[in-house]
């Protein structure tokens, strides 16, 4: 047993989204082909639950778990919260586009290690790895913020933004090396 909803319009929730499963049946939001946006302040994915973002536009204000599936296509996930209590567990599913954009905002990476296939973005705030991975073989890295380490991740395919933004270490241990090189 399934239930499959097909969004005909941009959706905006101002309080939780959450894409759940009851006993045995599956639960999927779709944007469909149409690339309808989805705008939410937490986006809960819980176990048998999938989120098909196909090219949409997802805005979230808050924290985003995933304990089921999230089909990225070529999607762009973008948190604009301005608190620094947010949080962000991809689950098992990869990220295409991500994107920090709240001006004050700090996201902590929990649980599952992170990967993103296209692009990642830091244009305003904290995106703390919290000693988690990170891969992003493929994919391009904008900092005008903050990339907060610890300096025991490993961080696979990052070609680190000289530019602008900043990297800060918190870490409690010594280490022989930077995580993210040492030309910043």
């Amino acid at each position: 047993l399934a239930l499959t909803v097909n969004m005909g319009a941009t959706i905006s929730v101002t309080g939780t989204t959450t894409i759940t499963r009851t006993t045995s049946a599956t639960s999927n939001l779709s944007t469909t082909a149409t690339n309808y946006a989805l705008s939410t302040g937490v986006l809960s994915i819980a176990s048998g639950g999938t989120l098909t973002a196909n090219g949409s536009a997802i805005t979230i204000s808050g924290n985003y778990s995933n304990a089921g599936t999230y089909t990225a296509g070529t999607s762009d996930l973008t948190f604009t919260a301005t608190d620094t209590d947010n949080t962000l567990n991809p689950g098992s599913s990869s990220l295409y586009k991500l994107t920090f954009n709240g001006v004050g905002g700090a996201w902590d990476l929990t649980t599952n290690n992170l990967t993103v296939t296209n692009t990642l973005t830091i244009t305003n705030g904290t995106f703390d790895l919290n000693a988690l991975n990170l891969t992003a073989t493929g994919a391009t890295f904008s900092n005008d913020g903050t990339l907060r380490l610890s300096g025991s991740e490993t961080l696979t395919g990052l070609t680190m933004d000289t530019n602008t933004g900043s990297v800060s270490y918190d870490g409690t241990s010594s280490y022989t090396g930077l995580a993210a090189g040492s030309s910043y």
